[in-house]
């Protein structure tokens, strides 16, 4: 990442505490992730049981199989992921979120899952 992104920024702001060690964060919040913003993730390296790498990967997945029409990430108390399914994926999101073990996978409204690491 050489200039910042608004997500890059807005994830180093909510996670000031985990990342740089600095008294900043945010403890609910969300931002879009685009396929170009997909590496952000990983700069919440780990956090009890989530691993940003893995769920960069998942999300980059996710994304180049055109299976979601939205995808947030972001902190709620604990790192968290919303995923917007198209028509007919939703099994196919799922199965690729449970690998990264969340805390909690829920299905959260239409076609929307939300994982939750504690």
């Amino acid at each position: 990442m050489d200039a910042q992104t608004a997500a890059e920024k807005i994830v180093r702001a909510g996670y000031g505490d985990v990342i740089s060690n600095i008294p900043s964060r945010s403890l609910s919040f969300r931002v879009q992730i685009v396929k170009s913003d997909v590496d952000v993730i990983r700069l919440v390296s780990s956090y009890n049981e989530f691993d940003g790498d893995a769920t960069a990967d998942a999300v980059g997945a996710i994304l180049d199989a055109d299976a979601a029409y939205e995808v947030t990430f972001g902190r709620a108390n604990s790192p968290v992921l919303h995923v917007w399914a198209k028509p007919g994926k939703l099994e196919q999101v799922r199965n690729i979120l449970k690998r990264l073990n969340p805390g909690e996978l829920d299905e959260v409204g239409n076609d929307t899952l939300r994982a939750w690491w504690d």
